[in-house]
């Protein structure tokens, strides 16, 4: 208590100040409140600034940083299966009929909905599914998207050595441009349709 009251006295407020011991008292008892609530509950919580007045001046971020890895470990599954896909491409051609094409499209879309369950239980035994509705609505939403996504991915990658070439620039770009650690958009609005261009970005825009 002794270090929140004087801070307080180092900023500028407390006797012998321009403040005056109005505004003292009442920050006072504001921080006593919410070194209570925060210091015997052992929780994490975001700051909020506020002024002298009560009024935040910034919003915390309020991201579930557990659902954004899992966005982002899902997508980077998703695109290992595929590019294991790409490395067979002298195997599909050698079967017989139609078969090779037929086990090539839904070795894809395997991969992809191994993915998308591995990271739905994932998120089962770290807490997350509180709403089991919305939530399996949320991973089949982020099956299309993504199955969507790797159709149109194959049409410009078709060889397994690119693919692994991209894999950093993709799941880093995930991890920066998608709300999974910051809100880019509040700091850099200007590029914030960059985030339109990874998958995850529209499955954690569901919560």
């Amino acid at each position: 208590m002794d270090v929140l009251s004087d801070y307080l006295r180092e900023s500028g407020y407390g006797e012998n100040t321009g403040r005056g011991t109005a505004g003292f008292g009442k920050l006072q008892a504001r921080l006593y409140e919410l070194n209570d609530k925060y210091a015997k509950d052992g929780s994490t919580f975001h700051f909020v600034y506020e002024t002298g007045e009560g009024k935040a001046l910034e919003k915390p971020e309020n991201l579930n940083m557990v659902r954004g890895l899992t966005a982002v470990m899902i997508f980077l599954m998703c695109l290992l299966g595929f590019a294991n896909v790409l490395e067979q491409e002298n195997v599909w051609p050698a079967m017989p009929g139609k078969r090779g094409a037929w086990l090539k499209a839904a070795s894809v879309h395997i991969a992809i909905a191994g993915s998308v369950g591995f990271g739905g239980v994932f998120l089962w035994l770290t807490g997350n599914m509180k709403e089991p509705g919305r939530e399996l609505a949320g991973l089949l939403a982020y099956f299309l998207i993504l199955e969507i996504f790797i159709m149109i991915f194959g049409l410009f990658v078709r060889k397994s050595s690119v693919l692994y070439g991209l894999l950093p620039v993709l799941v880093l770009g995930s991890c920066l441009f998608c709300p999974v650690f910051i809100r880019i958009e509040r700091y850099l609005p200007e590029i914030k349709w960059i985030g339109a261009v990874f998958p995850p970005s529209y499955y954690l825009g569901l919560f």
